[in-house]
């Protein structure tokens, strides 16, 4: 009788280890799904993929914008070109 005790007490650890085992390998098992997650972002646009009308438009604000730095410049030249010599 005490030779069945200590079997049951044996066998039974080593039981419940290999059910553990097997129920963690089939549950690794079971939730391996085979997909990707990421998310979309849309990123900026590049100038170089502007159509023409947009490049255009900004490269005439920019031209618009010398153009009166330029004329500002010219005005006071101008004016002191006015003013009499001392």
């Amino acid at each position: 009788m005490h030779s069945s005790t200590n079997f049951k007490s044996t066998v039974r650890p080593i039981l419940f280890l290999g059910l553990l085992l097997l129920a963690t390998l089939a549950g690794g098992w079971l939730t391996n799904t085979n997909s990707a997650q990421a998310e979309i972002t849309k990123g900026q646009t590049r100038k170089a993929f502007l159509s023409g009308s947009e490049r255009s438009e900004q490269v005439l604000r920019e031209i618009a914008q010398i153009l009166k730095t330029m004329d500002g410049r010219l005005a006071r030249l101008e004016k002191l070109a006015a003013r009499p010599a001392p």
